[in-house]
């Protein structure tokens, strides 16, 4: 595998394309990086020119897949990168951005990815001055974390491949918020810096024909097809709170819907021209109040209107499966000899080749490349301020017009001009109503007592803390059950303390429950480690079945690793403990994850583990576990040494079932948190 990848996503760009190329061998150079052109069909010299470099060139072989969302997942499917930079044909790469950013992915193991902000190099139509001075306003002096990146980013492989796929093949438009929203459903980080990233050099074209040059390219479906994509996925709540244009194309579909009902109006031409007057020129003059432009605010009303008709036709349009590899073929490879004759071309169909590439997390230090230490790069990285809605979606989602809509946009009656805008103000605040109730529910927290017993579904809990406001606290406005641990430097247990026990914690003690040598134990249980810095100590307990002789089975949270154990304890005097690990393996933190586990103490085959995480088997054991009469019992929270550690670690813990009674419907049914 590489270590990174540019993916420069092209439709007749020859004019652009040389200098993004050029950008993007400079900047993947230090690395051993490669340059992936995807080409959606273009009919000028765009490959051509291209060809002249050392880069692979894929070219999509339908041109009626052609789309935004196609064009990138076209050149995921044929990198290798660790790292996935997407880059417009029309851009430059900065190269000391992507080396911050190569940094800052490998401190920061939480971060999908990572972007800059963008230079507009051409203004020369409304859409661009906007962005300009959106950008002017908005940037920041220190690092941010949003909800996505518009104007590409720099993405890592392995959180990608945990979403299933890079960009929505069905998106004309917002398929790099539809990234955002499925990384971070899946509690993965998104981040942009303050740095410069790229220049862009935008359509040299006025404003209205650069949206009907959009139009004819399909582009004002992306908001009805990311509605629809929302559905499908589950996070249609996110898509209504988080792209805040969506409401004003809303609103302009509501507005033709009465204006079908105008004639059961009751009708007034007195009433009709004074609203007319009033309802025509208070959309344009409070967008103009809020551009500082009147052409800006005309063009944002017109921009409304026209995302509308795109809505409608997006929401209803016929979708295929995300994770079908799309149809394509190599024109040439890095490594191909090329002179002034393309390569033969390899055709490729839907069935054939792996879409996804490789998997994996970096192997080797983050300051193996330049030298800088860790802390520092992770100090010039974090702390980032959260912002889901960083970036105002409305100028990456430019609209486009077509002759045909110009035409009923003249022959509009002043009834359905009336009707229109009056509905508009309904819009508004129905939308704004619904989005309030949709904004994403925080736990509240509750401390609990050190001095009170705590039950959870039949079994009562002793706390063991150093008895702070943050050692362990359970949500209270949410229904499910769900308890947060935390430890800190030198949180010490009092009857540790005591002891002269070098160890920190903050657990739930579940020993008033005790199982014998033959019962078949099963628990199910969903657990979120929350983000922070990279987490080392000797141990760290996050969960257990212990004993009065030996630890029969325990989950232990190493290295931001994952390890599973049992123990083993024979009769006899001189007998000594055997620990038996199970396994090892990468769990993602800010993340919501399922157990399920059956566990019967005894010797040889009677003694029998097994265990599923997120509905995955990872251990399938039959040997000794436990020791005779080990009267086992249930731990669960954070049990660390050997201490002081100055990583401070959180842990949330939900839906916690442990007992007698079979499990096995948990494994493909968890419980949901709710």
């Amino acid at each position: 595998m590489v270590n990174v990848s540019v993916v420069i996503k092209a439709l007749n760009e020859e004019s652009n394309i040389a200098r993004a190329i050029e950008s993007s061998l400079k900047a993947v150079a230090p690395y051993g990086g490669e340059v992936i052109l995807a080409d959606s069909g273009s009919a000028d010299r765009t490959v051509d020119e291209a060809a002249a470099f050392p880069v692979t060139i894929v070219q999509l072989l339908r041109p009626e897949d052609r789309c935004c969302g196609v064009s990138q997942q076209l050149g995921y499917q044929h990198s290798r990168g660790e790292y996935v930079y997407l880059l417009d044909g029309d851009m430059e790469l900065d190269a000391n951005f992507l080396q911050r950013a190569i940094k800052l992915l490998d401190c920061e193991h939480s971060v999908a990815g990572v972007g800059g902000y963008i230079r507009e190099m051409r203004i020369e139509n409304h859409e661009f001055e906007h962005r300009s001075r959106r950008l002017i306003r908005g940037r920041r002096t220190h690092p941010a974390e949003v909800g996505y990146l518009n104007g590409g980013g720099l993405y890592r492989r392995a959180a990608v491949e945990d979403v299933r796929y890079l960009s929505d093949r069905n998106l004309h438009a917002n398929e790099e918020y539809d990234l955002g929203v499925r990384l971070r459903a899946k509690g993965w980080r998104i981040i942009r810096l303050e740095s410069h990233a790229a220049d862009h050099y935008g359509h040299a074209m006025t404003s209205y024909r650069l949206l009907l040059h959009r139009a004819r390219t399909g582009y004002i479906l992306g908001s009805g097809e990311v509605l629809r994509a929302a559905i499908d996925g589950g996070y249609l709540r996110n898509v209504l709170v988080e792209l805040r244009p969506l409401r004003a194309y809303g609103f302009a579909v509501a507005l033709w819907v009465l204006a079908l009902l105008t004639p059961l109006l009751p009708q007034s031409r007195a009433w009709g021209l004074a609203a007319l007057f009033v309802l025509c020129a208070l959309p344009i003059a409070a967008m103009t109040l809020r551009h500082r432009s009147f052409k800006l605010g005309l063009y944002s009303v017109v921009v409304w209107h026209v995302q509308g008709l795109g809505l409608i036709r997006g929401l209803f349009r016929k979708r295929r499966a995300p994770t079908d590899p799309i149809a394509s073929r190599i024109i040439q490879t890095a490594h191909e000899r090329h002179g002034g004759t393309l390569s033969a071309e390899t055709q490729l169909g839907d069935h054939g080749f792996d879409t996804m590439g490789f998997c994996g997390t970096r192997g080797h230090k983050a300051n193996d490349r330049s030298g800088v230490p860790s802390s520092e790069i992770c100090r010039s990285a974090i702390p980032v301020t959260p912002s889901v809605s960083d970036e105002c979606p409305e100028a990456a989602m430019p609209i486009r017009l077509t002759p045909a809509v110009y035409t009923q946009i003249r022959r509009c009656s002043i009834k359905s001009v009336i009707t229109l805008l009056i509905l508009a103000f309904a819009g508004l605040i129905a939308t704004s109503a619904l989005c309030q109730d949709a904004k994403p529910q925080q736990y509240q927290w509750q401390p609990v007592d050190l001095n009170e017993d705590y039950p959870i579904r039949g079994i009562t809990y002793v706390p063991e803390s150093a008895g702070h406001d943050w050692s362990i606290a359970r949500a209270i406005n949410i229904a499910t059950d769900i308890t947060r641990f935390e430890v800190r430097q030198g949180d010490q247990w009092a009857e540790d303390n005591a002891s002269g026990d070098n160890k920190e914690r903050s657990e739930l003690d579940g020993y008033r429950r005790r199982w014998k040598d033959d019962d078949d134990i099963w628990g199910a249980y969903s657990f979120h480690i929350e983000p922070g810095r990279p987490y080392r100590s000797a141990w760290t307990g996050i969960s257990q079945i212990h004993g009065s002789k030996v630890l029969s089975f325990h989950l232990h949270f190493e290295n931001e690793t994952l390890a599973i154990y049992t123990e083993y304890l024979a009769n006899g005097p001189k007998a000594s403990v055997t620990s038996t690990p199970h396994y090892a393996g990468k769990v993602l933190r800010a993340a919501w994850h399922n157990v399920v586990f059956h566990l019967k103490q005894g010797v040889g085959e009677r003694g029998r583990l097994e265990f599923w995480l997120d509905g995955k088997k990872i251990v399938n054991f039959t040997g000794s576990i436990g020791a005779t009469g080990n009267q086992a019992y249930w731990k669960y929270g954070i049990y660390r040494g050997y201490g002081p550690i100055a990583t401070a670690f959180a842990i949330q813990f939900a839906n916690m079932e442990i007992g007698t009674a079979d499990l096995t419907s948990r494994i493909t049914s968890p419980q949901p948190i709710e």
